[in-house]
């Protein structure tokens, strides 16, 4: 499989610039929060986005670097940018000592965000994938949000997102395939039915670091005060959001197929919250339900299947289906069923365990006897439930699971469970996709087995101080991973296993990056509200075993040498786009430089003042170095028209 992207003319000038990226990104954040008043904010915020404007407009850097790699870094500075800009929006916004009332939740949700969608929005008009995507996962958390502060009823909310979500789709659908506009309205339709479904999580709420919360959570479809409006509108989101996946796995759109994928596999926010709802139960059966019993008529049945295939093509033009298509998506069905509906069930653990791992055995076997795209969705599947699910533990330990937690027997036994599923399904279907479920997967299981090994002797995990054990299990998995992804990307030969290690790093970087989120707001206050909204982003943090954030009181020491590690993973795992430039590397670096770079300077001003400063500057001074260094390499780097010239001599 060979590479279609063109390099830059110097190699060595695209590792400096992405490495310089992330220092200097790492830095702003730490001297932003250095600085004494808005004015001096405002002053740093346009030098960095003057500067990552220079880096987007700059012929010269593109010559030297390759154009991707150098949008990336303007796009991804531009983004942190905006993202700090709506603090000190809210700041100047918020009355002085002896001012008026402060505005309303709606102004200051607006003010915290505008920025950031601003950016976002101009980036998708510009026919950037990345902006288009971004937008459509940003614009509906902030529509939820804003109706939410609004006091809108939950049920208007539900029958505003699941309008949203049908607009989304439908846009989708008339916009050119693969085109901008049609992949901001697929990811905006996935994110709105999510919503509307009460099954997605608020993620703009949680990366405010907890100053929204209530805003989002309570105010969702699954909380709605009638049980048939509940099961109404988690109905309905679903089946909006199976149209969604069906129309992204057709068009190839692997990065609205995987915003897809968690609505319909990770398990409901309610599982999270300790807040089921009984009534509600039942009818996460139906939608799974529907469409394993409808693709399995199909692949059996000629007529239905030659009805699916027009179908197929009528959502995407030039589109079909086979059999192999459609054992693929009852897989997926299957799949859902086990982690949405079997948690909320509530059988005996042992039955429990027990169908678990048939399901995981039938979706390894169903995966590894069919190939391509079929084949990867059904191992993507597999490899999920087995994270989500944890058959082995509920196996071996039975009841003692609930009591005292997992054994290191389990633990081990499904940390091997899980190293030879993906060893299985790697081998057969070597898809970035696939690597970065096993990514997921292995994060999980190493978290799991570091939290049985380093378990505090005394309490359980929440509310105590326990700031090692929980920086241990959160984020020793994620540097391990993520270190084994990025260092195989560098030095392998073969495309295809560039792409699938970059896609376990990006894994890794994304978890630890809502990893580190989620321990400041767990970390920062006692207020359980507040801690509802780190537990939201379970999800999407697969090291955060057992609600392991908690145990985080006092974060200190422990989380500086652990930011240590996180800022040399985000260098490492950048350095790749030089040689493979990925929107979603770039995205996941960003994510985790940004969480790493907050972390630091909450960790260090918890030890205190001498200690920030004196990080803030070492941080400076490494940062604008190698990015002088980077700034000669690309102005000694050849032009595109020096180096054909060259060429041409030889």
């Amino acid at each position: 499989m060979e590479s279609t992207f063109e390099p830059g003319t110097s190699p060595v000038a695209a590792r400096l610039a992405v490495s310089s990226a992330v220092l200097l990104g790492v830095a702003a954040v730490l001297v932003y929060a250095a600085l004494p008043n808005t004015i001096t904010r405002v002053v740093l915020l346009l030098f960095v986005l003057v500067l990552a404007g220079g880096v987007l407009g700059s012929d010269k850097v593109a010559d030297a670097v390759g154009q991707p790699v150098a949008r990336g870094i303007g796009v991804g500075g531009v983004l942190l940018g905006t993202y700090l800009t709506g603090p000190v929006l809210l700041s100047m916004a918020m009355p002085s000592r002896y001012g008026d009332k402060p505005p309303s939740a709606v102004v200051l949700v607006v003010l915290a965000f505008l920025a950031l969608t601003v950016a976002l929005l101009t980036f998708a008009a510009k026919g950037f994938g990345a902006g288009a995507i971004g937008l459509g996962f940003a614009l509906p958390s902030l529509v939820v949000a804003l109706l939410g502060n609004a006091k809108l009823a939950p049920l208007a909310l539900a029958v505003t997102m699941l309008v949203a979500a049908v607009g989304g789709l439908v846009l989708g659908l008339r916009a050119e395939p693969g085109g901008a506009l049609s992949r901001f309205g697929l990811a905006a339709g996935a994110i709105a039915a999510a919503a509307a479904a009460g099954i997605g999580f608020a993620p703009l709420n949680a990366l405010s670091g907890g100053s929204l919360a209530g805003a989002v959570p309570d105010s969702t479809a699954a909380m709605a005060p009638q049980p048939g409006a509940r099961i109404a509108f988690l109905v309905l989101g679903l089946l909006v959001a199976v149209l969604v996946g069906l129309v992204a796995v057709l068009r190839r759109d692997g990065a609205v197929g995987l915003l897809v994928l968690g609505s319909l596999v990770l398990p409901p926010v309610a599982l999270y919250r300790f807040d089921p709802t009984p009534e509600s139960q039942p009818s996460l059966l139906v939608v799974p339900g529907l469409v394993f019993v409808a693709a399995l008529i199909a692949a059996a049945v000629a007529p239905v299947r030659e009805l699916a295939g027009r179908l197929a093509g009528g959502l995407r033009p030039g589109g079909a289906t086979t059999v192999n298509a459609l054992l693929a998506v009852a897989g997926l069905a299957v799949a859902g069923l086990a982690t949405q509906a079997l948690p909320l069930l509530y059988w005996d653990i042992y039955p429990n365990g027990a169908v678990s791992l048939v399901v995981v055995v039938a979706l390894v076997v169903l995966a590894l006897r069919l190939s391509g795209a079929p084949g990867a969705l059904a191992a993507g599947a597999a490899l999920l439930v087995l994270a989500l699910r944890v058959p082995m533990l509920l196996l071996v330990d039975g009841t003692d699971l609930a009591m005292v937690g997992p054994s290191a027997l389990s633990t081990a036994l499904a940390l091997v469970l899980a190293l030879v599923a993906s060893w299985l399904l790697l081998r057969r279907h070597p898809y970035p996709g696939v690597a970065a479920a096993a990514a997921y997967l292995v994060l999980h299981q190493v978290a799991m087995l570091l939290w049985v090994l380093f378990r505090p002797a005394t309490t359980s995990n929440f509310g105590d101080d326990h700031d090692d054990f929980s920086v241990i299990v959160l984020l020793v998995p994620v540097l391990l991973v993520g270190a084994a992804g990025a260092v195989v990307a560098l030095r392998a030969r073969a495309e295809h296993v560039v792409a699938s290690a970059q896609a376990a790093a990006a894994m890794a970087a994304g978890a630890g990056g809502f990893a580190l989120f989620g321990l400041q707001v767990a970390g920062l206050t006692k207020d359980s509200e507040v801690r509802g909204i780190g537990r939201s982003l379970m999800p999407m943090t697969p090291t955060n075993v057992f609600g392991v954030s908690s145990a985080a009181n006092d974060l200190g020491n422990p989380l500086i040498f652990a930011c240590f590690g996180v800022v040399a993973l985000a260098v490492l795992v950048a350095l790749t786009t030089a040689r493979r430039p990925s929107g979603v590397v770039a995205a996941a670096v960003l994510l985790l430089g940004l969480g790493g770079g907050l972390a630091l300077v909450v960790a260090t001003l918890k030890v205190g003042s001498g200690t920030f400063y004196g990080i803030m500057w070492i941080a400076v001074m490494v940062a604008v170095v190698l990015g002088v260094v980077a700034r000669i390499a690309v102005r000694r780097a050849p032009t595109f028209y020096e180096e054909y010239v060259s060429n041409a001599a030889r």
